[in-house]
Formats: structure tokens, C-alpha cells, sequence
């Protein structure tokens, strides 16, 4: 079952992972929503419902964002992980969406 609130767009997005005090790990993102994002990632230290930061640059409109934000693990495959972002504010959120809207318009058909 789904329970995504919101649509994924096939956007790829360098992502800085960080857990802990461990160092960082450069990971890609797919998948994009305005509420999670899957990281192709090795997720074999990784627990469900672990609480990791997302640190990465977003470009919209001809402007450049720098964002971090908390998110768990929600699902754990052999290729990546699946987060949900735990707390973003709604300039995150404008951003997200403005990037995510442009991407969706340049998806072949």
C-alpha cells in the first residue's frame, strides 16, 4: 500500500547524508516528492525509522537554495531507501515544488 501525499517526479538531486557523528555520505536521490525522496544508497547501516539529515542545493527560477532537512527511513531495499522528511519549512516547500513542477514539464510523454 501507498501512502505518499503527495507525486513522485523521476528528478535525480545530489544529496549529502548525515547520521550521527559519522562523516557525510554523497549519495543520488530519484524519485522526488514534496514529501520524500528515494536515495540510491548501500542501506546496509541504515534502520527503519532512523532519523537522518539531507543537506542539498536546489535551482528554481533562475535561483539557488541551499537546504537541510531532517527525514526518517521509511522503507529499505537493496538499491536505496526510501525517506520522509520529518520537518521542512515553507520556503523548502515552495522550492521543492517549483523545482519538481519545471521537471515535470520537460518528462516525455
Amino acid at each position: 500500500m501507498d501512502h505518499r501525499w503527495s507525486k513522485r517526479t523521476p528528478f535525480t538531486l545530489d544529496v549529502m547524508v548525515y547520521r550521527g557523528r559519522g562523516s557525510p555520505h554523497r549519495v543520488k536521490a530519484i524519485d522526488i516528492s514534496i514529501g520524500g525522496m528515494f536515495l540510491q544508497m548501500d542501506p546496509e547501516d541504515l534502520m527503519l525509522n532512523e532519523t537522518i539529515i539531507l543537506a542539498f542545493t536546489l535551482h528554481s527560477d533562475g535561483e539557488v537554495s541551499h537546504h537541510r532537512l531532517p527525514a526518517s527511513v521509511m522503507r529499505i531495499c537493496s538499491d536505496g531507501v526510501g525517506v520522509m522528511y520529518d520537518r521542512f519549512d515553507r520556503g523548502t516547500v515552495e522550492r521543492l515544488r517549483r523545482t519538481l513542477e519545471a521537471a515535470s514539464a520537460y518528462q516525455p510523454i
